[in-house]
């Protein structure tokens, strides 16, 4: 419920909200209780940070007086960001909106009362018509409402925490009968990916029922492929397989930029729909692959021991090579950006195949394109896990991502020394999750103690095994969770 509140149409207005139900496209979410008439102060410095957004209109007859204030829904995505907005009380001791000093032609700043701290605004430019006095405005700004449990966030941001957080790559799984009942629904595993509720359906289970710290987009690292041009299926008991490869310029050719309309949109609607199921309990984890997993593919045109053909090309046809990298790239970072602006609270990248690449080639042809898209996410913290890349643990240190995932065959001293101003996720070898109960936690609190404190995300070194009991997978997150820091 929301109200307004007023003395007379020459005195400003101010919202009082109420359990504001906010809606966002297909999304809506349940912000908590507060009062917004009071709290205002001068100066305010407001964060950039975003996941439900509200839209306040406004008709300004000068900089104190407000005739009317309407609370609507806006559709997702298009603003662009300013500087510091400015507010201060006037007289009347309402509260106050004015216009930014110095002002900048058809552009001013405008600012709002105080959030409470489970709001997080972020800046938005503001239009407004050119000749003063202020006649019309609108500003729009993000919020997201505080999580419940955000220790995978804090410990991404650097900051203090009692215990690490846990997850488990593959977490929505066949070790889960209730996903493999889902699986049965749908048909296959494309498929699930193609329904939004099927995919948000089992995104959830190990939430509910395993409780891990953070959920996982259900999806696949082809469908980028797919949006691109180059479609592919995913054969039972085989792996993918695509009808039609990329390997010279004139396959290049064919390909062709994400549309506006694209299968990536089942993936964005599960995000949404698992964002109002989440309710705030945990963060939700994007992801995509990496630009030489994806290239591996494309080229080779299914799942394979060596990728032989594909490191050929890096050898034989290095400007083909950068081209299609390239290309992944660019429609990578727009998948991930299109993935946070639907509610993703972080990002990974999977270099599945990084381990068949030299130093050089490593170096070369896969490096400098994760680097890209660390570079270009900087709305959420970045994971990057590069599975086999021990020979470039010191370059994956130097990129501009937060979190650096490990394999199991990583010792962690290795990496610290290595890479040792970065967060660790990982990394402990899946099949300790095949020991008895005692053996799974020494495991877990010895490698949790490996670790500098606080900068540690508790994961396996590689995804879940389908025959894993459920059990022992509940008894390793449940370790975890009970681990302190500070004690017992």
């Amino acid at each position: 419920m929301w109200g307004i509140s007023f003395a007379s149409s020459e005195r400003i207005f101010f919202l009082v909200f109420k359990y504001i139900r906010i809606g966002v496209a297909a999304d809506e979410r349940i912000a908590q209780s507060f009062d917004a008439s009071g709290g205002i102060a001068s100066g305010n410095s407001v964060k950039r940070n975003s996941t439900c957004l509200v839209s306040v209109g406004m008709l300004l007859h000068g900089a104190e007086q407000v005739s009317g204030i309407s609370l609507i829904n806006v559709a997702d995505g298009k603003f662009g960001f300013v500087g510091v907005l400015d507010i201060y009380p006037p007289a009347s001791g309402h509260g106050g909106i004015a216009r930014d000093r110095p002002g900048n032609g058809d552009r001013c700043h405008y600012c709002f009362p105080a959030i409470p701290s489970f709001f997080r605004p972020i800046i938005l430019t503001i239009p407004v018509e050119k000749s003063p006095p202020v006649r019309q405005a609108s500003f729009s700004y993000f919020c997201r409402m505080s999580l419940q449990n955000d220790l995978l966030l804090r410990v991404a941001r650097g900051d203090a925490v009692p215990r690490p957080p846990v997850w488990i790559m593959r977490q929505a799984g066949r070790f889960l009968s209730e996903y493999r009942a889902v699986r049965a629904r749908a048909g296959s595993f494309k498929a699930m990916i193609e329904q939004s509720e099927l995919a948000a359906e089992v995104t959830l289970q190990p939430v509910d029922l395993i409780g891990v710290d953070a959920a996982i987009i259900f999806s696949d690292i082809l469908v980028l492929p797919q949006a691109l041009g180059l479609d592919y299926e995913m054969v039972e008991k085989i792996g993918p397989y695509f009808p039609e490869t990329v390997r010279n310029t004139a396959d290049l050719a064919r390909l062709h930029p994400i549309a506006d309309k694209s299968n990536l949109d089942d993936t964005l609607d599960a995000i949404r729909i698992v964002k109002r199921e989440l309710a705030g309990r945990v963060p939700l984890i994007g992801f995509a692959g990496a630009p030489w997993t994806i290239f591996a593919y494309m080229t080779e045109g299914k799942g394979s021991k060596t990728f032989s053909i594909a490191r050929r090309l890096l050898v034989q046809e290095a400007g083909f090579s950068h081209q299609l990298l390239q290309t992944i790239t660019d429609g990578t970072i727009r998948y991930l950006k299109s993935q946070i602006a639907a509610g993703a609270d972080i990002v990974q990248v999977f270099d599945s195949w990084a381990g068949l690449l030299s130093r050089q080639l490593f170096r070369d042809f896969a490096l400098p394109y994760i680097r890209q898209i660390c570079e270009a996410i900087d709305e959420v913290p970045v994971i990057v896990f590069a599975k086999g890349a021990n020979n470039a643990i010191d370059l994956l240190a130097a990129l501009p991502c937060q979190v650096l995932g490990l394999d199991w065959t990583v010792e962690p001293e290795t990496a610290i020394a290595q890479a040792g101003d970065k967060v660790f996720q990982g990394n402990l070898d899946p099949a300790m999750i095949y020991a008895q109960p005692e053996r799974i936690e020494s495991e877990v609190r010895s490698l949790i103690e490996r670790y500098p404190r606080g900068r540690h995300i508790v994961n396996l070194g590689h995804g879940i095994y389908p025959d894993m009991p459920r059990e022992h997978v509940q008894h390793f997150v449940q370790t975890v969770k009970a681990y302190r820091y500070d004690g017992p």
